[in-house]
């Protein structure tokens, strides 16, 4: 077996025509330990069955044959004079990494191709859509009863509506092509400009604002701005669409209110009379077992012996009273509860060691507590 290089690196094997392994130099040793077998013994009844044809057609052929991680070119050669044949393996493991890899590359690449074909196709049905689009929102954007207008990036007026004209009392080509800025009251020009900003970087896909407009007649009149983005096939901002209310009116009433809740605030803190206001609470079968301190003004803790407001509001009054004091005022607020009217009761709190004059009041889960010290007058 001398013409076998014993230190070859591929496998070189010699089997017999019966199947018999004849000799195998050490890098053929992976593959006949995958194959089952040793020098001297046959090798396994599939490969018995190449060996044989290849001597009967005296024709090679061959096969991969992968021994753990690494994949072999396996090339059987006959040797007809010697009634016998080589087997030559080539290690093609990089060979069949790099194939792997290229068929992946080539069927990602395939995957791509349908990607674009699809992406084509949907952009053309967009564009299609929007062209459609485009003459369904002219309509609506010219005839709408609401104010409109589209803003480009610039902060430019691209385009306006009659409700809009109205609304500022301004002629269209007065106000297109020049900026919201002309048109919005100094003090609200700042933040303004920054939620422009925010809807035209798409930071978010729908903003509103309240800001003051400057009529053509110097008037200023509040409007609710809300504004969301209109991009390109690319994501790209193209302009905004924004929608602008009259809320002048509704501003005037939420003046008046505050006006009137901040009377009634200086009432309820510098009246002598002490005011509660507490919501009840109730047990599964409806009854009232107990109720939270929600607002009482200074005379209110002061008459309950306590340093502060804080003492009270936000705590069950059995806390703040002791559950002796709370459970004599639990069936006034259910006649109360079950009343129309006021329901007015005298008594002496041990808890503080004063007589009280008290009327009740119930609206909804609310109770509306008024108390008097009696102490003098006893």
């Amino acid at each position: 077996m001398e013409q076998f290089p014993a230190k070859n690196p591929n496998p070189v094997i010699s089997v017999e025509k019966n199947g018999t392994v004849l000799y195998s130099n050490g890098a053929g040793e992976p593959l006949l330990h995958e194959w089952g077998v040793g020098v001297g013994e046959k090798l396994p009844s599939d490969i018995a069955d190449v060996v044989q044809r290849v001597i009967s057609w005296n024709s090679p052929e061959k096969m991969e044959v992968k021994v753990g991680n690494r994949v072999y070119l396996v090339a059987f050669h006959p040797l007809p004079e010697e009634g016998c044949i080589n087997i030559y393996g080539f290690d093609i493991s990089d060979q069949k990494e790099l194939e792997g890899k290229l068929r992946e590359a080539y069927e990602n690449l395939q995957v791509q191709n349908e990607e674009l074909q699809t992406q084509s196709e949907e952009l053309h049905e967009a564009n299609e859509t929007l062209r459609e689009s485009k003459e369904r929102f002219r309509p609506a954007f010219d005839d709408s009863a609401v104010a409109m207008a589209l803003v480009g990036p610039d902060a430019q007026f691209l385009r306006v509506n009659d409700a809009f004209c109205r609304m500022l009392g301004f002629e269209k080509s007065e106000i297109e092509g020049h900026t919201f800025l002309d048109f919005t009251h100094q003090d609200d020009l700042k933040p303004s400009i920054s939620t422009h900003k925010a809807v035209i970087n798409s930071e978010k896909p729908f903003l509103r604002i309240e800001k003051r407009h400057i009529r053509k007649d110097g008037r200023v009149i509040w409007c609710d701005v809300s504004s969301s983005p209109v991009l390109d096939p690319k994501s790209c901002p193209i302009y905004t669409v924004a929608h602008i209310q009259d809320i002048t009116e509704r501003k005037k009433a939420e003046e008046a209110l505050r006006e009137s809740e901040a009377k009634y605030r200086d009432l309820f803190e510098t009246v002598q009379e002490v005011f509660y206001i507490d919501r009840l609470i109730y047990d599964e079968q409806g009854n009232v077992v107990d109720w939270i301190f929600e607002d009482l003004n200074p005379a209110g803790f002061e008459l309950l012996g306590l340093k502060d407001i804080d003492e009270a509001k936000g705590k069950r009054g059995s806390e703040v009273l002791g559950l002796e004091v709370a459970s004599f005022y639990l069936p006034m607020i259910e006649k109360a509860r079950r009343s129309s009217k006021a329901v007015t009761f005298q008594y002496h709190s041990p808890y503080v060691d004063k007589e009280f004059l008290t009327s009740y009041i119930v609206r909804g889960d609310r109770l509306i507590s008024t108390q008097m010290d009696a102490t003098e007058r006893k």
